[in-house]
């Protein structure tokens, strides 16, 4: 399996870009400094961090800066065209919380159950899945990937065949340009260990 980088961000709280310059340059209109985040290898998934570690579905071939890769605003995906930037959705990354976003009581003696109940669903049979506080998360490499500009239909399409096997997909976060917390960081001080099963890296 070809599978593509990941591009991931120190923390959530870094902003965006609104666009970039004629020199391909990216700028924030507020004039603040923007999100640089690192292009890494899919192994990202499974590394370590000592920081609240995120990471985007997306990544925009030509907005690099050196090895930094911008956060991108949905309103930076016109100018980026037009610069000659292409951006695509190289993940499918899906949330599924569970009832109430409460949180997992014994989440270690409750992975296999949880692992068994979305490997029976034909469509996460392949997906990598690990938990997060509340929930779980599922994620695919895509290929090819999808230009952001027509994944709308994609992902929808994709949240609705989840939901109708029983995964509770949130449609609160079907947004191209929306962070996703990765598994192994460090959350409010304290080093998240939660059980994941990726079975292609």
């Amino acid at each position: 399996m070809n599978l593509p980088p990941l591009i991931t961000f120190p923390d959530r709280h870094l902003k965006g870009i609104d666009g970039v310059r004629s020199d391909g340059q990216p700028f924030r209109n507020d004039g603040r400094p923007f999100a640089g985040g690192m292009v890494s290898p899919p192994t990202a998934w499974i590394d370590h961090y000592d920081s609240d570690a995120h990471c985007v579905a997306y990544s925009c071939d030509g907005a690099t800066v050196g090895s930094v890769h911008p956060r991108l605003r949905k309103c930076a995906a016109g100018s980026l065209h037009r610069a000659g930037a292409t951006v695509h959705l190289r993940w499918g990354i899906i949330d599924a919380d569970r009832e109430q976003h409460e949180p997992w009581p014994n989440p270690h003696a409750q992975w296999p159950a949880v692992l068994s109940w979305i490997r029976s669903a034909p469509l996460c049979a392949t997906a990598g899945v690990y938990m997060t506080r509340c929930g779980i998360r599922l994620i695919w490499p895509l290929d090819p990937p999808i230009p952001v500009d027509k994944c709308a239909g994609h992902l929808a399409g994709l949240y609705s065949r989840l939901r109708a096997m029983g995964i509770p997909a949130d449609v609160a976060c079907m947004d191209w340009t929306r962070l996703f917390r990765l598994p192994f960081v460090r959350r409010d001080g304290t080093d998240q260990r939660l059980p994941l099963d990726i079975p292609w890296i």
